[in-house]
């Protein structure tokens, strides 16, 4: 996912993978930014399987050079929620 921002105001994004690359993923992705930036990703543009987790990680980039990495080593974990059927 790359987020390009201007004086402090989301003006685009994209999602980027080995085999794709959305110009326009308003269907799958939402992003909002104040003083929080903010990013959903529709669960349908992974795949999980019987997947626990999934580990990620942050870069901030500015004129082509990395800013900051989070977390600083490593990757974070993010816990799956369970599925819950209509209903219950």
């Amino acid at each position: 996912m790359v987020v390009r921002f201007e004086q402090g105001r989301v003006t685009g994004y994209l999602v980027e993978s080995r085999d794709l690359c959305l110009l326009g993923p308003d269907e799958v992705v939402r992003v909002a930014f104040d003083r929080i930036l903010e990013i959903s990703v529709a669960k349908e543009m992974f795949f999980l399987g019987n997947q626990k987790s999934i580990f990620m990680g942050v870069a901030l980039w500015e004129g082509g050079l990395p800013m900051d990495l989070l977390p600083g080593e490593g990757m974070l974990e993010l816990l799956l929620g369970e599925e819950i059927s209509p209903g219950k």
